[in-house]
């Protein structure tokens, strides 16, 4: 009597490997995805907090040519603060301080805002695969509001 030959499993767990390994990319990938938003949108959050707390703490003080903190110059401290940051000043759309200098209501203890508004889908390396994401602009807003002292 002969003995039964054992079939050879290789090309099942080729197979296998093929089907887990594309899983497991595509899981990474995305992971990955994620956590580059986390950080554009804790970078912005950073970013209206630093403009705030500026806002807040030199609204009320006079210069030689300003007799008080300007939006430029609230826009010039988050700019240097982008320095140390994945998101350069150019990326992002637009900076909205309230109340504008010139209001009666910026005064010492009422409340200043800075808003922040990024393109977030300049962080996308993936919307190319997944079907249905949208190819236009998706702006994300930080705001912070902080008490004039």
């Amino acid at each position: 009597m002969k003995g039964r030959r054992r079939r050879s499993t290789r090309g099942a767990v080729i197979v296998e490997f093929a089907v887990v390994i594309t899983f497991l990319t595509v899981m990474l990938f995305g992971i990955i995805q994620y956590a580059v938003i986390l950080n554009a949108t804790n970078t912005l959050s950073h970013l209206s907090r630093e403009g705030a707390r500026f806002a807040a703490v030199h609204s009320m003080e006079s210069t030689a040519d300003q007799p008080a903190t300007t939006a430029g110059s609230i826009r010039n401290y988050i700019q240097t603060a982008c320095s140390n940051t994945t998101i350069s000043y150019a990326q992002i759309n637009q900076v909205t301080i309230s109340p504008a200098q010139s209001s009666p209501t910026r005064a010492a203890g009422s409340p200043i805002t800075v808003s922040i508004q990024y393109d977030i889908s300049q962080k996308y390396f993936m919307k190319d695969f997944i079907p249905g994401t949208s190819s236009g602009p998706v702006y994300i807003t930080r705001t912070t509001t902080e008490l004039i002292e």
